[in-house]
């Protein structure tokens, strides 16, 4: 049986709530986007409508692993909503076996994130 609720839960995006009580009590409010690299035709509604929930939910910060797939999609989308995110990378040349037209579009993204985390 088909639900879309269901299919929310492909991409995967862990809404972390944690409150730092000392010194400053301040409130972090982060979304992380990870998922498949298959991308469906719906992909870009279901991560709009995931961005919706997180904001509506306190979100104030989105995180993209920028792996190729949904995750440079949410990363596209985020840049295109001039929202506040950051670019969690594994490697500084992830992008090295891609396409350059892919290559591209991942360095153009890398310089639109609010910061670059390399882990």
């Amino acid at each position: 049986m088909y639900s879309p609720n269901l299919e929310l839960l492909d991409y995967q995006i862990a809404i972390d709530r944690q409150i730092q009580q000392e010194p400053e009590r301040m409130e972090y409010n982060t979304a992380f986007f990870t998922g498949h690299r298959k991308i469906h035709a719906n992909t870009l509604l279901k991560i709009n409508q995931l961005i919706d929930l997180a904001i509506e939910q306190g979100v104030t910060e989105f995180w993209s692993g920028m792996a190729f797939g949904t995750d440079l999609l949410a990363a596209e989308i985020l840049t295109e909503r001039k929202l506040f995110w950051k670019a969690i990378t594994p490697c500084p040349y992830q992008c090295i076996k891609w396409s350059r037209p892919d290559q591209d579009a991942y360095w153009r993204l890398l310089r639109s994130a609010v910061d670059v985390i390399r882990m």
